[in-house]
């Protein structure tokens, strides 16, 4: 492996598609390294957002999993401008719908 291609290896697999195994190039990341190293344009908020799609509906798809590196994408979307607020320490009872939402927002 080059070292360009070792360093969009480990930049990918630690940051925008990261696993807990990284010794090994996963498969889906694979096509991806390569097409980066010959020039192409990679959409990497479309990377990210697939991945937060991914953990969104891992509950219903098989078994849940944790959202990696949160800290990174909200750093993201911060330099993007995008308001974040701060967290609340309510407990939530009921069900979140949009009467919710609508009714906290």
């Amino acid at each position: 492996m080059t070292l360009e291609a070792a360093i969009i290896f480990q930049f990918l697999v630690h940051n925008v598609v990261p696993r807990s195994h990284v010794t090994t190039t996963p498969i889906a990341v694979t096509p991806l390294i390569w097409h980066i190293i010959r020039g192409g344009e990679v959409d990497v908020a479309w990377i990210i957002s697939d991945q937060l799609k991914h953990v969104a509906l891992s509950g219903l798809l098989h078994k849940a999993t944790k959202l990696s590196f949160p800290g990174f994408i909200i750093g993201l979307v911060r330099d993007q401008g995008v308001q974040i607020p701060e967290p609340r320490d309510e407990k939530i009872e009921g069900l979140v719908n949009d009467r919710y939402i609508h009714n906290h927002a």
